[in-house]
């Protein structure tokens, strides 16, 4: 299955051409963006996954942006879902609850950094990964998670995990 870049002239390319080095974010700060996958419906899962939404295609370029990642963005539900396994690059979760599926292959990958940003202060089981929780604390003392607080977190967290 191979990719073809169609402008400025035809030419077989590799995903990692196609995404290629991109921009950057500014000096101290992460660069943030977003990928997902949709039916024309607007479904973003078929049978509980997302894989049938993809072709080959599909999944070279995740499989390449996901390198290009300085850390990947997944909700427990979607780990638990996909069944994710060792990443390229760390792993935040987000979970209100701290529900996190601590049987994925993405916490039994030796040395894969993991962060879980939560509302509580509850520690993960044994597992293999480097597990860090971190307790986040919404404005004005409120325990409820939200991203804002998450993305406001501690950038010496961001820089210790950075690749």
């Amino acid at each position: 299955m191979s990719l073809e870049r169609i402008w400025p002239d035809r030419a077989a390319v590799t995903a990692d051409e196609l995404v290629g080095e991109g921009a950057r974010a500014p000096e101290g700060r992460p660069w943030v963006s977003a990928i997902m996958v949709a039916s024309l419906d607007g479904r973003a899962t078929l049978g509980g996954t997302s894989r049938a939404l993809g072709g080959p295609q599909d999944l070279q370029m995740l499989l390449a942006l996901r390198r290009r990642a300085d850390a990947l963005i997944v909700g427990p539900g979607t780990v638990r879902a996909e069944g994710y396994g060792p990443l390229p690059c760390p792993a935040v979760l987000v979970s209100r609850s701290f529900r996190v599926p601590w049987e994925a292959g993405l916490f039994a990958a030796e040395g894969q950094p993991v962060l879980v940003y939560t509302g509580t202060d509850a520690e993960p089981p044994p597992v293999t990964a480097a597990v860090d929780v971190v307790p986040i604390v919404a404005a004005g003392g409120s325990a409820r998670l939200e991203l804002r607080a998450v993305a406001r977190a501690d950038g010496d967290l961001y820089l210790r995990y950075s690749v």
